[in-house]
């Protein structure tokens, strides 16, 4: 196996600097990627874990609070159509017996 030559030495070297000069440039512009976002991520948290001006809860806080509110009052309206139901079960029954009963 021949040794290759100072002209190929200084070939392999010059592609190994211009390499290295180019995954650095793609560093610093990952860099620069990854500081952008980072500021979109902090404004989005900011924007949904911390309190707006004149507001006590954060927009996330409002929402848990809106959608508990909205699943509780679904429980309370299947409660109340079901007792509805009952007594309307019940009336029916009622008018029923006196129907009968009048016969």
């Amino acid at each position: 196996m021949d040794m290759p030559t100072p002209d190929r030495f200084q070939e392999i070297a010059a592609s190994l600097a211009a390499q290295m000069t180019e995954i650095a440039a793609q560093g610093k512009t990952r860099d620069g990627q990854i500081k952008e976002l980072t500021a979109k991520l902090d404004a989005i948290h900011d924007a949904l874990m911390v309190p707006q001006p004149g507001q006590e809860k954060s927009l996330l806080e409002r929402f848990a609070l809106a959608t508990i509110w909205i699943e509780s009052m679904g429980r309370m309206g299947r409660v109340l159509v079901a007792v509805l139901g009952l007594l309307a079960l019940l009336g029916v029954s009622i008018k029923i017996g006196i129907a009968e009963v009048s016969k």
